[in-house]
């Protein structure tokens, strides 16, 4: 087939495809590189993919399009294709926190906005989400893959395809880019990675699935486990944090029990995971953590240790007798 009946037959299929805001592309397909970009760096291909059309985007990567172009935003296609999803209701993937408004929540609804930056809201509202969706979506990022797409790249928020897959909550997704050598250890510009993400999503099988490959992935040098937020937060601080109870029981019995955390580990404020635990958990998870070796005695830097921290736990009566008076 020449060129031109190439791009002709290419030209027919986007023009059947009833969205007239692919039409920009086909002056690109006609008469110069398939590649050129708008004024927003998009290139053809990117804008294929930010309009959820993703059976044109599979057409242009098979015509030759490059995957690895950045727009101005320095995102690639790969993380339109992992974002772009068209479920809105990010409460679906975030459960409800009653945190209060402190420094470190305004990190966690930084880092989620990151990782949902590159989604265009106002074509998502005006698309229904079709019933193949997830695996279309699937389908075109396994072709990008497949076709050499940069799966490390971090866009002008530090964000990763890998941190933004996690909010989709999609976990065969995940699976697909950590199949292709996603960095588990990638940080946004918060510090914040991927475990992070899935701990504030309460998500246990993107947890494991983090963990699992971390196992194999580091060599057993379990370094990962304290990456740090930029005010010192590791995942397991998260996880303490944002637990009310037993919201967040289960991910922290799997940190405890199988994987070395360290539990006297300190963020900027000096604090540790049992001050947060001591301060909002469950007396189960309370004696969990005793049981593991916490220090009760560790003080943070305006000099408070867990028992100071249990006098804010509604249950402070059974907490402070079970915690400190050991």
């Amino acid at each position: 087939m020449t060129t031109g009946n190439r791009n002709l037959k290419l030209l027919d299929y986007i023009s059947k495809s009833g969205d007239c805001a692919i039409d920009r592309c086909l002056a690109a397909v006609i008469g110069g590189s398939i590649d050129e970009t708008d004024q927003n760096g998009d290139t053809v291909l990117i804008s294929a993919i930010r309009y959820q059309n993703f059976q044109i985007a599979e057409q242009l990567i098979k015509y030759g399009a490059e995957v690895n172009v950045k727009n101005n935003c320095c995102r690639t296609a790969l993380l339109y294709a992992v974002t772009n999803t068209s479920d809105l209701d990010t409460v679906k993937f975030v459960p409800k926190l009653s945190v209060p408004e402190t420094v470190e929540t305004y990190y966690w609804v930084e880092s989620l906005n990151f990782a949902f930056e590159a989604r265009d809201n106002e074509v998502i509202q005006k698309l229904r989400k079709s019933p193949n969706y997830d695996s279309d979506r699937l389908s075109l990022v396994k072709m990008l893959l497949s076709a050499g797409a940069e799966v490390n790249h971090r866009d002008i928020n530090g964000c990763s395809p890998i941190q933004c897959a996690v909010y989709t909550g999609d976990v065969e997704l995940l699976k697909t880019l950590i199949d292709a050598g996603a960095d588990i250890e990638s940080q946004n510009c918060l510090g914040v990675t991927a475990l992070h993400d899935a701990i504030l999503c309460r998500n246990k099988e993107m947890v494991d699935l983090l963990l699992t490959h971390g196992l194999h992935a580091c060599g057993r040098s379990w370094a990962y486990l304290d990456l740090k937020t930029v005010k010192g937060n590791t995942p397991l601080h998260w996880a303490a944090l944002f637990n009310r109870y037993y919201s967040h029981a289960d991910i922290i019995k799997e940190l405890l029990e199988h994987h070395p955390v360290d539990l006297d580990i300190r963020n900027a404020r000096g604090q540790t995971p049992f001050h947060f635990i001591i301060m909002n958990g469950g007396i189960n998870l309370v004696i969990d953590f005793i049981m593991h070796k916490s220090n009760l005695e560790m003080e943070d830097r305006d000099g408070m240790n867990a028992c100071h921290y249990a006098n804010h736990n509604e249950d402070k009566a059974d907490v402070i007798n079970a915690g400190c008076r050991r």
